[in-house]
């Protein structure tokens, strides 16, 4: 759960409202994580302001990739009980525990027993993870611990995909039980920067070496149609704030990092490569993140064009920006959805932008596949 920014803060007044509607409805549990920036102290502040903590099953989670110690995770717990106003947590998570290893480290500095004395003092009532990987891990971290819960999420489009249905249906089997997730955070949501590629860096700390970015995009090149699929070669993020931007986390990358490639020419390949086979037509070119969420205007189009872009959106370049620092291989695809402004006597509208995706979904679908299957 990540409510609504005003500037860098959370909005409470609109996250109290919020709160208060979906508790009114009958929504009783509420998530949300350490490194959700101000959320876990403005859900502290709307349920103390309301006395309605008893109301709800409150859960959150630990940054396990963050700690190198016991003291450490203790250190972090505490201060998300004085966040949340609270002196136990209904549900708390080792937040993206994703494979056997990692589990075992944090096992050989005692964070098991650590867990074990957590739930025995009643401070934590119930111990999951929360997790993105794949299948086969799934059924080993669900054997490695007595867990409660835990939090997988779960592709609508492709079930198959990270713990998908056999993950699902195992943890079923066992009794464990699960809260499923979907949803992207963009910047024109209200969200900093920090918080948008903060899924781009938990896959990198977790070990991730290559990414494949998607998007829906706004065609500037005449060339393009909707429907067309385009590999990202470079991109513009002039329009938008740098990830990098702020102090340097060092463990992530250099202050300074190179960005000649951030889309990898051999992942390049891998698309040209894999269109070829599939013989699925595909462009090439730039790509310019808007922040949106308003559609860009003629004149910012025909800058863009200008400057080399060859397609608008309001995500994904931001994201490269963050992958590439922390030394990921990039790659990168548009599905052109519509012309951009000023292009045709159409005017924009989100239905045509959505009609369009689902019209090339399943060759879009086909077209990563394929490529994942290369790399």
């Amino acid at each position: 759960m990540r409510f609504t920014k005003n500037g860098s803060s959370v909005d409470l007044d609109k996250a109290e409202k919020e709160v208060m509607a979906a508790i009114k409805a009958g929504v009783n549990y509420f998530d949300t994580a350490y490194v959700y920036a101000g959320n876990e102290a403005a859900v502290g502040e709307i349920l103390d302001r309301n006395h309605c903590r008893e109301q709800i099953y409150l859960a959150t989670k630990l940054p396990h990739y963050l700690i190198k110690s016991v003291a450490g995770a203790e250190k972090m717990f505490q201060e998300e009980l004085r966040r949340l106003k609270t002196d136990y947590i209904d549900y708390y998570l080792m937040h993206m525990l994703t494979d056997i290893p990692t589990w075992e480290k944090l096992k050989k500095i005692g964070m098991q027993d650590w867990i074990e004395e957590k739930l025995a003092s009643g401070q934590i009532r119930n111990i999951g993870f929360s997790y993105h990987g794949n299948t086969e891990m799934f059924k080993q971290l669900v054997d490695a611990c007595d867990w409660d819960f835990c939090q997988i999420q779960y592709n609508y489009i492709d079930t198959q995909v990270q713990a998908g249905d056999k993950g699902y249906e195992l943890a079923a089997k066992m009794g464990v039980p699960m809260v499923i997730m979907q949803g992207r955070v963009h910047y024109y949501e209200g969200y900093p920067m920090s918080d948008v590629v903060l899924p781009t860096r938990l896959m990198g700390l977790l070990g991730a070496k290559k990414i494949i970015l998607t998007n829906a995009a706004g065609g500037v090149n005449y060339n393009f149609k909707p429907g067309d699929f385009m590999l990202i070669t470079d991109h513009i993020t002039t329009a938008v704030p740098n990830p990098l931007i702020g102090e340097n986390i060092d463990e992530l990358g250099t202050r300074f990092p190179d960005m000649s490639e951030v889309y990898a020419p051999e992942l390049q390949e891998k698309v040209r490569k894999a269109a070829e086979k599939l013989q699925v037509p595909l462009q090439e070119g730039v790509y310019m993140q808007f922040t949106g969420p308003s559609y860009e205007t003629p004149a910012e189009i025909r800058m863009c064009r200008t400057w080399g872009g060859d397609a608008a959106g309001m995500s994904t370049a931001c994201e490269a920006v963050a992958a590439n620092h922390m030394g990921m291989k990039v790659c990168g695809i548009s599905c052109i959805t519509n012309l951009a402004a000023g292009m045709s006597k159409q005017k924009l509208d989100h239905k045509e932008v959505q009609e369009t995706a689902d019209r090339v979904s399943r060759q879009f679908k086909q077209l990563v596949t394929e490529v994942i299957k290369t790399i």
